[in-house]
């Protein structure tokens, strides 16, 4: 095959705050993946507790009107990616006046960015559209400038040359999406006709330590009692980790004051650096102190303060004023996320066969209220 990378919509900016991006795909080819960039501008005077990944609501791509090969939201991507890849979402995240925000989220139809035998045949539907989804909250400080939303869009093509074998397209769905109680279980009953290579189950309250809400994770076939898959949500991270998993790193450009707090999408967080930004005052002798003295789940509280050193005394004040600095923050992954897997051999045949079982049945034991759970699949089907 002939690869050829696209360079199809270039920061197109768009006029409303709240809207459907909707933009049809090429005619004709094999697409592999859609690096799909979404970019924001955070208000005059700040842009604390907004993310590019809460700015787009749903990313989609539907065929011929109702054909849904991929649908998931932001935070699924991320977290698909850092479990499978091994590494981060291209993105800055910035609190900084004016800062600009964006996330380059893959779009990937086959077990690879290039997978030469999992990929969307474009030329055998009518149309192939993407859709974005998105509403960013906008404000002059604590949101986004308005009329600031664009999108780019990089496609990785090839087209037939001769001993190509097409084994199928790879798609990503939400299955369900709840809000978690204390107790109990939810069930969510798979397709009885599709070929699945992972389940995902994300599980995330902010500020709340991963594995809290959702506590047991079962697979089983509802009709005989088999149980293909039984683990406490520990065990799902620990055999995520094994098979998939690496250390993910994020960084935040910090725009904040003492006590602030910070969320960043980690749910063991293993350790965490800050450096301070701000410009020192040498004709005043001020300069800034940046750390992190709590952490409960995902969420740091910052302690920032500034010192003064005169030639006869000295002064450590907390600072009450936003002041800039630069966070890394990293954590056992994946992070509020995990799969049951099925692409240890990553080769038809090995993937999960609905059809072979009367009902199976994704069920999920609750441990505690509030969290935002979603229950998505990676599904292979031959158009």
């Amino acid at each position: 095959m002939t690869i050829k990378w696209m360079h199809y919509i270039n920061d197109e900016a768009q006029s409303s705050d709240a809207a459907t991006w909707r933009l049809s795909l090429p005619n004709r080819g094999s697409l592999h993946t859609a690096l799909l960039k979404c970019a924001c501008t955070n208000g005059a005077t700040g842009g604390r507790a907004v993310s590019i990944l809460d700015a787009i609501d749903k990313v989609e791509i539907i065929a011929d009107g109702s054909e849904v090969i991929y649908s998931l939201t932001p935070v699924e991507i991320e977290k698909w990616y850092e479990t499978l890849q091994g590494r981060g979402l291209q993105m800055v995240q910035s609190e900084a006046a004016s800062g600009v925000q964006y996330a380059v989220m893959p779009l990937m139809f086959g077990r690879w960015l290039y997978d030469p035998e999992f990929f969307l045949p474009l030329e055998r539907f009518k149309d192939v559209r993407l859709e974005v989804t998105y509403s960013p909250s906008t404000a002059a400080d604590g949101g986004f400038a308005t009329g600031t939303t664009t999108f780019d869009l990089m496609l990785v093509m090839s087209f037939a040359e001769p001993g190509v074998i097409y084994k199928g397209t790879l798609k990503h769905r939400q299955l369900k999406s709840f809000t978690s109680v204390a107790s109990g279980d939810q069930e969510v009953e798979l397709p009885d006709d599709i070929d699945i290579r992972n389940i995902g189950v994300y599980a995330y309250e902010a500020g709340v330590a991963d594995g809290t809400d959702i506590t047991k994770v079962v697979l089983e076939d509802k009709a005989t009692g088999e149980k293909l898959f039984d683990a406490d949500w520990s065990n799902l991270i620990d055999i995520s980790r094994e098979l998939h998993g690496a250390d993910i790193a994020h960084n935040i450009e910090l725009f904040a004051q003492d006590n602030d707090t910070i969320y960043t999408r980690i749910g063991a967080i293993l350790g965490w650096a800050i450096h301070s930004t701000q410009p020192d005052v040498d004709a005043t002798d001020l300069f800034y102190l940046h750390k992190a003295d709590a952490v409960a789940g995902d969420m740091l509280t910052l302690c920032i303060m500034i010192g003064k050193i005169l030639a006869a005394s000295e002064s450590l004040t907390t600072q009450a004023v936003d002041t800039q600095a630069f966070l890394q923050v990293w954590g056992k992954s994946p992070s509020y996320f995990g799969v049951i897997p099925y692409d240890y051999m990553d080769v038809p045949g090995s993937y999960l066969d609905t059809a072979k079982y009367g009902k199976p049945t994704v069920t999920l034991t609750q441990g505690g209220a509030n969290a935002s759970v979603i229950v998505s699949v990676q599904e292979i089907k031959v158009y």
